[in-house]
C-alpha cells in the first residue's frame, strides 16, 4: 500500500454504522465541508418495537452500505466504475476475506463487481465509526471500510463516534476548537459530560447513570403510547402546550433527579418511572391520557430533562474553575430546540461561547465521522491515527462497543 502525504489530503470518505443510520460522506477536508453523502435511515425497520435490535441493525446495514456508497459516490462531479477484469478478479478475493463475517454485504459487492456497477473516485483516506455503538452494528461498517481500504490503496482513520458529534460543529469552520471546552454530549445512547482540554484530552465529568437522555424520551413516549422515536413527539406536543401558555390545570409534578447531588452525574431512570407510575395512577381514578392531561404531561417531563441538563452544566461552570472557551451541545437530542435554549442560557450567564451542530448533523450520520476525521488531518497532534492495509493495527481493528475516549 502506498503512503499518503497528509498535508495534501483532499477528500476523505466516512463511514457510520454505529447504531439503526447507514451514511456514507465525502468530505472536502481543508474546508471541513461536505461534498456528497447519502443516509438510510432504520427508523420504519425498528418503530414497531420501540427501539433497535442490534442484529437486525446489522442486516439492514448489510443490505443497505453498498447502495448508500453508490448514492454518495455517483453524486461527485467526478467518479467511474471498476471495469478491469485482473482488477475486478483481486478485490472479489478481497471481499471475499474481509467481509467474511458480513454475508449479505459480500455478496453485493461480489455482484457489483462482476456487473462493472462498482463506482469509485478521488479519495485519500477513508474513516469509519468504530465505537462507541452496537458492535454487530459497528462491524459491518468495519469491514467495509478495509474492503475499500484496498479499492482506494488508501489508509483507515477510526474515528471515535462521540468525536463524530463533537466536531461536526466544526462545518464549514476549518479553525481549532479553543480549550478548555465543555462537550454536553446528549443522545439515545449516551448523556455525557466531558471536558477537553486539548484536540487529544478528553476527561468525562458527568454521566447518566442509568438511561441516557434520548433513550429515556422513547421510554416515556412507549408509557405514554406516542410514536417512535419518542423525542420529536414528545417535544412536539411539550412545545404546544409551552405555546398556548403552559396552563398546568391537572398540577402535574415530576422528580429532578440528582439535580442537587455534589457530582456532576445525572440519572433519567428514575424520571421514567415517575411517569410509569403517574400514568398508572390516573388511569386507576379512569382518567384518558390524551389532549391536555397528555400535553402537561410531555411538558413537565421536558421541562425536568431540562432543568437536570442546564442546572449540572451550571454546576460545571461555577466550579470547574476553568475559563472555559466554549460549551459544544452535540448528539441526537440537541435537536430538541427547547433543551438548546436552556443550555445556551447558561452560557450566557457564564459568557461562555455556545457551539452546536447544524440541524441535519444532529442526529448520527457520516457527515460528522468525516468531519471528525478532516479536523484530526488538519491538526497534526493526529498523524499517528492512519492505519494501513499492511500493517499489524490494520488486522486488529476492531469494533468496540464500550468505547471511551
Amino acid at each position: 500500500m502506498s503512503y499518503c502525504d497528509i498535508y495534501n489530503m483532499n477528500k476523505i470518505l466516512s463511514i457510520e454504522t454505529s447504531c439503526d443510520e447507514t451514511g456514507i460522506a465525502i468530505i472536502d477536508v481543508l474546508n471541513m465541508h461536505i461534498v456528497s453523502e447519502s443516509l438510510n435511515s432504520q427508523i420504519d425497520v425498528h418503530k414497531e418495537y420501540g427501539g433497535v435490535f442490534p442484529m437486525m441493525a446489522k442486516r439492514e446495514h448489510g443490505i443497505n452500505l453498498l447502495p448508500v456508497y453508490t448514492e454518495a459516490i455517483t453524486g461527485l462531479e467526478s467518479f467511474t466504475y471498476i471495469t478491469d477484469d485482473s482488477r475486478i478478479e483481486t478485490l472479489i478475493e478481497k471481499a471475499k476475506k474481509h467481509l467474511i463475517r458480513e454475508n449479505d454485504l459480500c455478496d453485493i459487492i461480489v455482484t457489483a463487481l462482476k456487473n462493472k456497477s462498482f463506482p469509485v473516485a478521488d479519495i485519500d483516506a477513508i474513516c469509519v465509526t468504530y465505537g462507541p455503538g452496537l458492535e454487530p452494528a459497528l462491524w459491518v461498517g468495519i469491514s467495509f471500510a478495509k474492503f475499500l481500504s484496498f479499492v482506494y490503496d488508501k489508509p483507515i482513520l477510526p474515528i471515535n463516534h462521540m468525536k463524530g458529534h463533537i466536531y461536526s460543529t466544526c462545518y464549514e469552520v476549518s479553525k481549532k476548537v479553543e480549550s478548555p471546552s465543555l462537550a454536553v454530549l446528549l443522545s439515545g445512547g449516551h448523556t455525557e459530560y466531558v471536558l477537553m482540554t486539548s484536540d487529544t484530552d478528553f476527561k468525562k465529568i458527568g454521566v447518566t447513570r442509568d438511561d441516557a437522555v434520548g433513550e429515556a424520551y422513547d421510554k416515556v413516549a412507549r408509557i405514554l403510547d406516542l410514536s417512535y422515536p419518542g423525542g420529536p413527539a414528545i417535544s412536539k406536543i411539550a412545545n404546544d402546550f409551552r405555546t398556548h401558555g403552559a396552563n398546568k390545570s391537572y398540577n402535574i409534578t415530576l422528580p429532578r433527579p440528582m439535580i442537587h447531588s455534589n457530582d456532576y452525574d445525572m440519572s433519567f431512570s428514575g424520571l421514567k418511572t415517575a411517569v410509569l407510575y403517574l400514568v398508572r395512577d390516573l388511569k386507576k381514578e379512569n382518567m384518558i391520557i390524551e389532549n391536555d392531561l397528555l400535553a402537561e404531561i410531555c411538558f413537565e417531563f421536558e421541562e425536568a430533562v431540562t432543568e437536570t441538563i442546564c442546572k449540572k452544566i451550571d454546576k460545571i461552570m461555577s466550579e470547574i474553575g476553568l475559563d472555559f472557551k466554549n460549551v459544544i451541545a452535540a448528539g441526537g437530542v440537541v435537536a430538541n430546540e427547547y433543551i438548546c435554549a436552556g443550555i445556551k442560557k447558561v452560557c450566557e450567564k457564564h459568557g461562555v461561547n455556545f457551539m452546536k451542530p447544524i440541524k441535519s448533523l444532529a442526529t448520527d450520520n457520516a457527515g460528522m465521522i468525516g468531519l471528525a476525521g478532516a479536523y484530526m488531518i488538519n491538526n497534526t497532534d493526529y498523524k499517528g491515527f492512519l492505519i494501513y492495509a499492511d500493517t499489524k493495527e490494520f488486522e486488529d481493528l476492531k469494533a468496540i462497543g464500550n468505547l471511551s475516549f
